[in-house]
Order: structure tokens, then C-alpha cells, then sequence
């Protein structure tokens, strides 16, 4: 389902599903982050929901995004995401030993054409995450915003992966399904 015109970056809060006939494959991306040929083949198979919760904290003005994100196989995973651009270390279940880091970002920010290509009109400011995968070496930025696809509105993530001279990149379209 579309994204409704008052859900935004601002207010992400909500569940969210993955659209795979909108998306691209998974499959080079978790390659390049290390993610072993059976993993990868399940993760593609997988249905995965987000339920994100975005507030603002009232002491140091920063926005918080917690994601739990869970899939058809039973695994899931949190992230608790500050956008202060300062990394943290975390133990991701899929990635291992992971530094990650977010910010709010202009277009112009962004180092990757990819990164910044089909947001809707208007467009100014995205999410950009970057994350660096310590066990496998890769690394892995995203930006986060919201595009018309077929003239519906739509959450989406562009995602860049990177090790050596590997590169692969994949949008990831997430259908609306409500509030919490």
C-alpha cells in the first residue's frame, strides 16, 4: 500500500513491508557484505516487516529511529538508530561485528549518483546511513526518503555496498501497512 502524503522522514512511525516486485534483488548486495550463498538465498525468499518507531529526544533535540525488523524465516533483528552522525558498534545476527553511523543529509551530501537518484519532487534532505562491516571488510551506506513508482508514493531505501572493487546497489520499495 502507498504511503500516505503525511507520513514522512519526520514521521516514519509505523509498519512497513517489503514490496519485492518493486525491489530489486538482494542477492549482489549481501554477497558484497559477506552473506553466505545459503543465508542469501533464504533472506530472498523471506518476507520482511519493519515496524519503526521515530521520536525526538526532548533533552538533546536528536531524532531516534528503532527498527525491528522481522521476516518470514523468524529471525529478526533491532537497530536503535541516532542521527548524530557518531558510530556505534553493534552485533548484527546476518552481519556480525558492524559500526554503523546516521545522519540527516542534503542530496548534495551524498558521494554516490545512486544515492540521491528518484526521491519525489521536492526532495531536499534524506536519511543516509553508513555502515561498516567489520568481520567482512564491506561497507554499506543507504539513503532513506520517498519516491513515486507507478503513481504511488512509497518508502524507499537506496543501498550501496562496497568491498575492494565490488560495487552493488539495489533500491528497496516498502509498502505502508499502518500505524502501530
Amino acid at each position: 500500500m502507498a504511503a500516505p502524503a503525511d507520513v514522512t522522514l519526520r514521521s516514519l512511525s509505523g509498519k512497513w513491508a517489503l514490496n519485492k516486485s518493486l525491489s530489486g534483488d538482494t542477492e549482489a548486495v549481501l554477497e558484497v557484505q559477506g552473506v553466505n550463498w545459503v543465508t542469501r538465498k533464504a533472506i530472498g525468499s523471506a518476507a520482511v516487516t519493519l515496524t519503526i518507531k521515530q521520536y525526538t529526544d526532548s533533552e538533546t533535540g536528536l531524532t531516534h529511529v528503532d527498527i525491528d525488523q522481522s521476516s518470514s524465516l523468524g529471525a529478526g533483528t533491532q537497530e536503535r538508530r541516532v542521527l548524530d552522525w557518531t558510530g556505534r558498534e553493534a552485533n548484527n545476527p546476518l552481519f556480525g561485528r558492524v559500526q554503523g553511523k546516521t545522519r540527516w543529509a542534503t542530496l548534495a551530501e551524498l558521494d554516490d549518483d545512486f544515492l540521491k537518484e528518484g526521491f519525489e519532487d521536492g526532495t531536499t534532505e534524506v536519511i543516509h546511513t553508513w555502515t561498516e562491516h567489520l568481520d567482512s571488510g564491506a561497507t554499506t551506506q543507504q539513503a532513506w526518503g520517498f519516491e513515486i513508482i507507478d503513481g504511488q508514493r512509497y518508502y524507499v531505501r537506496h543501498v550501496v555496498a562496497r568491498k575492494g572493487d565490488q560495487v552493488a546497489r539495489i533500491k528497496m520499495v516498502y509498502d505502508w501497512q499502518g500505524k502501530e
